[in-house]
């Protein structure tokens, strides 16, 4: 894929996450959450790139991609400051949570992204996406979302360069674990034979 259309595809991944964040402004409840699936499945059906779900699957050489991916959905992530919704008790609910509560939080979210886009079912985001926002796991599109809305601040930069880490740590550690599982499931069923 060429760096245009890569662009293009991380930027529109970053405004369906962005419409995610804003049905959730105006409905801060378990319908919100469920709603705001919308936006990742999006995603998923039209094989948007999103860095949540493609810094798992990454590989060393796919620095600059990942790293085109993540600029791309910031930038679409800067659609929700459009609609100027009040977001300023997600914010401040946000910036009182320590540095480690942050990165936990994006390693979670991170295994939950990585888990919706490897099954390939849309249906499953309908649980999925409910559970990172209902269990509190930082997503760190969404939370660029929420902070360019806002206002985006220091201490709000600071949040999501640690959510991003957090992101990717929860991804790719998921996918790596996988992998030695799925090699040595594979192994042991060659010793069987």
């Amino acid at each position: 894929m060429s760096y245009y259309n890569r662009i293009i595809s991380s930027i529109l991944a970053g405004m369906f996450i962005a419409i995610g964040c804003l049905v959730y402004t105006k409905q801060p409840n378990i319908i919100g959450a469920v709603l705001f699936s919308f936006g990742l499945i999006s995603v998923i059906l039209l094989k948007l790139d999103l860095y949540t779900g493609k810094v798992g699957f990454m590989q060393l050489q796919d620095f600059l991609p990942i790293l085109c991916i993540l600029i791309g959905n910031l930038i679409g992530a800067t659609f929700l400051s459009c609609f100027q919704p009040d977001v300023n008790a997600i914010i401040a609910a946000k910036l009182t949570l320590s540095p480690i509560q942050i990165f936990l939080r994006a390693y979670l979210c991170g295994m939950i992204i990585y888990t919706l886009v490897a099954v390939k079912k849309p249906i499953f985001c309908l649980i999925g996406v409910p559970l990172f926002i209902l269990s509190g796991a930082e997503h760190s599109i969404a939370d660029a979302a929420y902070f360019f809305a806002g206002g985006l601040t220091l201490p709000a930069i600071n949040f999501l360069i640690i959510a991003i880490l957090g992101n990717a740590f929860g991804s790719i550690t998921l996918h790596r674990a996988l992998e030695i599982k799925n090699d040595k499931n594979n192994s042991n069923q060659e010793n069987r034979l």
